[in-house]
């Protein structure tokens, strides 16, 4: 998972530094580019939402792990054993918030590179609507 962040700020950055020469070539490549763009980090924030899912459903499965420890009687488990097992499910809670934390901090990278992209659509679109009612107005 952490070659694809790379990968995506690759990418953004390559699409910024071609975006303004293919536009001024062909808007219609430029436009390719944006929708291209926005589909890769897309797709990076839906593998992102299922990942910050998967840990969520590891942190429920260690609440209920650390809970039946406690649960069992005493007979078969050592006070000693049950303060280790605590301690391993705290600790494994704050390892797996610290990774929802990090994706939900990468969701946070991901929206902010989308927004120069989406900034330029939204200006190519009003271009073509400009356009095309230039075009309406002279008929």
């Amino acid at each position: 998972m952490k070659a694809f962040p790379v990968a995506c700020t690759l990418f953004a950055l390559l699409f910024a530094a071609g975006s303004t020469t293919a536009q001024m070539r062909d808007p219609d490549v430029s436009l390719k580019r944006m929708q291209t763009g926005l589909s890769v980090l897309n797709q990076e924030l839906t593998a992102t939402y299922d990942q910050i899912n998967a840990l969520q459903a590891a942190r429920s499965a260690n609440d209920c792990a650390s809970l039946d420890v406690r649960g069992h009687p005493p007979a078969l488990t050592t006070e000693d054993e049950v303060a280790a097992a605590k301690r391993r499910a705290i600790a494994r809670e704050q390892e797996i918030q610290t990774q929802i934390d990090a994706a939900f901090s990468h969701i946070k990278d991901i929206e902010g590179q989308k927004q120069p992209i989406l900034r330029r659509l939204r200006d190519y679109l009003d271009a073509a609507q400009a356009t095309e009612s230039a075009k309406a107005q002279s008929r």
